[in-house]
């Protein structure tokens, strides 16, 4: 951060005004991911005027992005959703599509973290459009497990199978197998959701290999799992895989700090 600011302050004695808010960015970013917020908020904010003043919507938009990304930090998702909005208004002004897609995703993101499941929907929707239409894959796929797993959350089962399947599909050609492992996880409770046991069962085996090869713990495979093992006739269906469902839903609320939630799932099915 230092070197960004001896920088910033040379092209500030040259004039270079364009120069010294790439400075302010590449400080805020740094500080960012050294964990110092205020240092990055206040930063961006600098190069946040900058960009304003000198009419460079491109470079203003992706500042805000950033500035969205220290709010989420900081906890406040009212202001991360404010700076968002913004940064699609100037993504599309600069015409500058990538940029304005992935505002519209992480929109979605804060969507779903504030609980608007209904508008989530809606961004992820729009996200997958725009990255379709760009030809990004990746972000395609990642599009439609989001999508999907909007839907899950909004108990529309049916309607979220094909967004995923399509999205497991794309991610295994892709090698992403930590995102590859959560997208079974989801599709695991809802398969389980809509009773299609023989393939819930299939999937859970597939997606425990890599969770446990890669040690991952993830809120998403908790919740899913959980969701999967609180489906009814899932002891059942599952078989001899439900005692593997839970113990793993157990393991992963315990390694991610949430030992109630943990105990509860294993005296729900164990008692």
């Amino acid at each position: 951060a230092q070197l960004f600011e001896q920088a910033a302050g040379r092209f500030h004695t040259c004039g270079d005004e364009q120069g010294k808010a790439d400075c302010y960015v590449g400080t805020g970013r740094l500080a960012l991911r050294g964990g110092r917020a205020g240092v990055a908020r206040r930063n961006l904010h600098q190069a946040e005027q900058m960009m304003r003043k000198l009419g460079n919507a491109e470079g203003l938009g992706h500042v805000l992005l950033l500035l969205a990304e220290v709010s989420e930090v900081e906890g406040d998702l009212q202001a991360a959703q404010r700076h968002l909005y913004a940064a699609r208004k100037a993504f599309e002004g600069a015409e500058n599509a990538l940029g304005e897609a992935r505002a519209i995703g992480e929109l979605g993101h804060i969507a779903q973290a504030q609980g608007e499941l209904a508008a989530a929907q809606e961004m992820f929707a729009l996200y997958l459009e725009r990255a379709e239409s760009l030809g990004d894959i990746p972000a395609a796929a990642q599009a439609r497990a989001n999508l999907g797993h909007a839907m899950v959350r909004l108990q529309n089962y049916s309607a979220a199978l094909e967004p995923l399947l399509i999205a497991r599909s794309a991610t295994e050609d892709l090698k992403d197998q930590m995102s590859l492992a959560i997208i079974e996880a989801i599709l695991v409770g809802t398969l389980s959701r809509l009773e299609q046991w023989e393939d819930a069962c299939s999937i859970l085996t597939s997606s425990l290999e890599t969770v446990r090869s890669l040690e991952i713990y993830d809120i998403d495979i908790a919740e899913s799992l959980e969701l999967a093992a609180d489906s009814q006739g899932a002891r059942d269906g599952m078989g001899s895989q439900f005692v593997i469902l839970i113990e793993e839903a157990a393991r992963q609320w315990r390694n991610l700090g949430r030992l109630e939630r943990a105990d509860s799932i294993l005296s729900r099915h164990t008692g």
